[in-house]
């Protein structure tokens, strides 16, 4: 169970955690050799599906819905403890970054601890609205990518501030 989260989608033997968004999301798996090492989930929030369910966890309504368009979901964030370094999490952010510029995405949600809050700082995420509770993984703090804000990228020293540039 990844950080002692027992989620039940997942089948702890083969090390799989699936669900319905899968199919509906670019996944990318970072490798050494033959063994997966990290892998991160984007999901577009154009499918009704994935907009119903996001809608509500990143509260999204209201005066929110307005960023239902053009916007995904990164999630499912999983790194082996001894590949915990900056270059495969960077691999990992910078893939979810440039597949969503492709799509024209412009805002990209996530929700994570608190511990790891400060590594999505360190990319441009920033908080946007009150925590809320998982079922699984308890607390979240509710944080958004502006795409295209480059002073907050810049500001931040976000590895993402070069890729606007390019």
């Amino acid at each position: 169970a990844e950080q002692g989260k027992r989620y039940a989608c997942a089948d702890h033997d083969k090390q799989l955690l699936q669900d319905e968004f899968d199919a509906l999301s670019d996944i990318v798996l970072v490798a050494d050799s033959d063994r997966v090492v990290g892998t991160v989930r984007s999901t577009s929030l154009e499918a009704a599906d994935a907009r119903d369910h996001w809608r509500c966890t990143f509260d999204l309504t209201g005066e929110g819905a307005r960023y239902l368009q053009q916007s995904c979901v990164a999630s499912r964030l999983a790194v082996r403890p001894e590949y915990r370094d900056r270059r495969v999490r960077d691999l990992l952010f910078r893939s979810i970054f440039l597949q969503a510029r492709r799509l024209g995405t412009q805002h990209c949600f996530a929700g994570t601890t608190r511990p790891l809050a400060k590594v999505f700082r360190g990319y441009g995420f920033r908080e946007f609205a009150p925590p809320f509770e998982d079922p699984v993984a308890g607390q979240l703090r509710r944080m958004v990518l502006v795409l295209n804000d480059y002073e907050h990228l810049r500001q931040v020293k976000s590895p993402f501030a070069d890729c606007l540039n390019s």
